[in-house]
């Protein structure tokens, strides 16, 4: 699978985020990206991409009852 390669601030314009965030991912190597002489760009799967990977699940339902709290403690 090929994609194309955009620049930060292309990225950013394509998903909404702000550019700062875009390079914030790339400065701590968490998202894909290739230099190529000065610049850099990454493939314009890369959000999808870090997204998938840090994705969290919902745990689901809890196994025991909430604890209520006394009416007195609230007065």
């Amino acid at each position: 699978m090929q994609s194309s390669l955009l620049s930060a601030k292309q990225l950013a314009d394509r998903c909404g985020w702000p550019v700062g965030r875009i390079r914030s991912l790339i400065a701590r190597q968490a998202i894909r990206h290739v230099r190529i002489g000065g610049s850099i760009f990454l493939p314009e799967t890369a959000i999808e991409e870090y997204l998938a990977a840090n994705m969290v699940e919902p745990k689901g339902r809890r196994t025991r009852p909430r604890r209520r709290l006394h009416r007195e403690a609230f007065q």
